[in-house]
């Protein structure tokens, strides 16, 4: 009998479980909350500490296993967000380590949320445009401040001494296996395709030099270190465990390692992804997912996230989208506003009628990750007046965020994506079923549950066992592990209705303000609003 591993370093905390590949029966579980997560005055820095990451992954996975026979244990998956990224020596240690920038915020990990590149992710939006439009329908026609190339080139402008210091950038996924396997020159390190190709512009392979000296001719060597390394799926090996990991995680050495993902992708494998299922990962932000046939044609890909080969199932496109924040917005109006909690206001807001506060709200608090793709945009609530209430606050939120979805899959369904049933997977699903509720109400289609609520985790499982012949392939171990969603919450009739009429107005105020020479007319959506109040 074999047991496996997987690993989720998510946003605020990192998940391990301990995973019966034959079953799917999760054995046992650890969650350490990161520590050390600095704070700045600059809203859009976000960064983390690496120390958070090692401190998490040793205390996790020893609560997983405490209730196992770890020499079982044949094999470790990890995933974590991206791009979520950080420098590093030739030697393999990251510069946060030195002394000298310990507490130097651009030696840190890069969280994927970071947006102060954005004048970095027009210039090189600026380029590709101009001179390399083979990428456009990688990236969904722009390339986003959250990513990869954004990040150094930010970096190397900001704070040049440092960035000479770093021999390459590298995931924080694909660095903690490095770690892991105890290999001492970092060109060693295998970089997942994941992260590679949505976000780092690999297409078969990293950037030409040539279009990296445009960028910045300071941008080269890095360059060329990208080219040195290897890049491939979650469905391979990344390695084996190294006795000094071993020992500090209560694991026998050499164990596989997987290669690793970007979280949302392996929380899609968890849920059940495959070709016509979107998995929609809704944490702090969303994530949405699907996979087609290599034989598909899309008519368009504009305001996707990516379409690539492999990045998600190998042997298919991966297809992405998604919203750039969630959870954080829901946290943010119950933490920075009120003195309650989340249940009193869903509990509250459950009890009002669609339309009943009179309010709709735009879900961009931390930007548009998809359709628009714009980092600088901010959020709105219209409609206020001196009887608002905060549970009606918090219910428009939620539409809000249910709105930008069905943005979202109107744009998949007009690429030609076919898509024929959604999961909802992640934390707040689990937590939250008038976010469910609504959810099903505005996309007018039933919305099945993932069943696993370590859906991640669970896809870094998944990958383990195939990358250490458990299963021959990630399909197979799906199928052996994914339990079926047997919840479903079906679409209310009424509900349905009237978001009919409001779903107009929220694209109304979607392209007023997030598209550039939209011809729209603001001046009937207050009335609309008061007379949807009203009951009109």
């Amino acid at each position: 009998m074999s047991l496996v591993l997987g690993v989720d370093f998510g946003t605020a905390s990192v998940r391990s479980i301990v995973v019966d590949p034959h079953t799917g029966s999760i054995l046992g579980s650890g969650e350490y909350a990161y520590q050390h997560t600095p704070l700045y005055p600059n809203p859009f820095m976000v960064r983390h500490h690496l120390e958070d990451y090692r401190l998490g992954l040793e205390q996790s996975v020893k609560d997983a296993i405490k209730e196992v026979d770890a020499s079982l244990i044949a094999a470790l998956g990890l995933c974590s967000t991206g791009s979520s990224i950080l420098p590093v020596r030739e030697d393999g240690i990251a510069l946060l380590d030195l002394p000298a920038h310990r507490s130097n915020p651009n030696a840190h990990i890069w969280l994927w949320k970071d947006h102060t590149p954005i004048k970095e992710a027009g210039t090189i939006n600026s380029l590709i445009h101009r001179s390399h439009p083979n990428y456009l329908s990688r990236i969904g026609s722009v390339y986003s401040a959250e990513w990869y190339w954004s990040k150094v080139l930010h970096c190397l402008r900001v704070d040049p001494e440092l960035f000479d210091e770093a021999y390459t950038w590298i995931e924080i996924t694909d660095y903690l296996l490095f770690l892991l396997s105890g290999k001492t020159h970092i060109d060693e390190a295998i970089r997942n395709i994941s992260a590679a190709s949505h976000k780092a512009l690999y297409d078969g392979g990293y950037p030409p030099l040539s279009f990296l000296g445009e960028l910045d001719e300071r941008l080269i060597p890095l360059g060329r270190s990208l080219h040195r390394s290897t890049v491939q799926p979650c469905d391979r090996r990344s390695g084996n465990l190294s006795g000094e990991w071993a020992k500090r995680l209560g694991l026998q050495e050499g164990i596989t390692l997987a290669t690793g993902a970007l979280d949302a992708h392996f929380g899609a494998l968890g849920a059940g992804v495959g070709a016509g299922t979107l998995v929609k990962i809704v944490g702090t932000s969303s994530c949405d997912l699907t996979v087609a046939p290599l034989t598909s044609h899309f008519s368009d890909t504009k305001g996707l996230g990516g379409v690539v080969e492999h990045s998600v199932l190998p042997g298919m496109w991966g297809i992405e989208a998604g919203q750039s924040g969630v959870g954080d917005i829901f946290d943010w109006y119950v933490n920075t506003f009120l003195g309650t909690t989340h249940q009193a206001l869903m509990d509250e807001a459950a009890t009002l009628r669609p339309g009943q506060s009179g309010l709709l709200s735009l879900d961009w608090h931390h930007g548009n990750r998809s359709i628009l793709q714009d980092q600088n945009l901010s959020g709105l609530i219209l409609g206020l007046d001196l009887s608002t209430t905060p549970a009606e606050v918090y219910r428009a939120l939620i539409e809000a965020t249910a709105f930008g979805s069905k943005v979202i899959l109107d744009r998949l369904q007009a690429c030609s994506v076919q898509l024929e049933k959604v999961v909802l997977g992640g934390g707040i699903p689990m937590k939250n079923p008038l976010l469910v509720q609504i959810y099903a109400d505005v996309h007018e289609r039933p919305m099945h549950l993932a069943e696993c609520e370590y859906a991640t985790a669970l896809g870094s499982a998944i990958a383990s066992s195939v990358a250490s012949g458990i299963h021959p392939s990630i399909e197979a171990a799906q199928k052996a592990i994914v339990p079926p969603s047997t919840r479903v919450v079906h679409p209310n009739e009424k509900a349905t209705a009237v978001y009919r009429r409001l779903y107009p107005i929220y694209r109304t105020l979607h392209d007023g303000f997030g598209v550039a020479d939209a011809a729209v007319d603001l001046y009937p959506v207050m009335k609309e609003l008061l007379a949807l109040k009203s009951g009109g």
